[in-house]
């Protein structure tokens, strides 16, 4: 459950720690995405999930990004929630394009 996580955007502007934070993949993930998830575990969210609808995480990127990368966040205990689409911000997205 990502109950009570904030976005990464409201957890760098904010003064406090949050203990949990949720990136959420809508589409565009890539390195940006893969490494903010670093970004927060390093700033000292308490727990960071990744969620996206793919079926692994940082899958578009070069073989040995991936070893690297998936290995940090790994060991930094960032959760991987794969095949996964957060319903209410995609309806969003898509009402924001008409």
């Amino acid at each position: 459950s990502l109950d009570g996580a904030v976005d990464l955007d409201s957890f760098l502007a904010g003064e406090d720690i949050a203990p949990r934070v949720a990136l959420i993949d809508q589409g565009a993930a890539g390195p940006p995405l893969w490494t903010a998830a670093l970004e927060a575990s390093m700033r000292g969210a308490g727990e960071v999930t990744l969620v996206t609808p793919l079926p692994a995480v940082c899958g578009d990127v070069d073989g040995t990004t991936f070893l690297t990368l998936y290995g940090e966040l790994s060991a930094r205990g960032v959760r991987f929630l794969t095949h996964h689409v957060v319903p209410g911000l995609v309806r969003r997205a898509r009402l924001s394009r008409s």
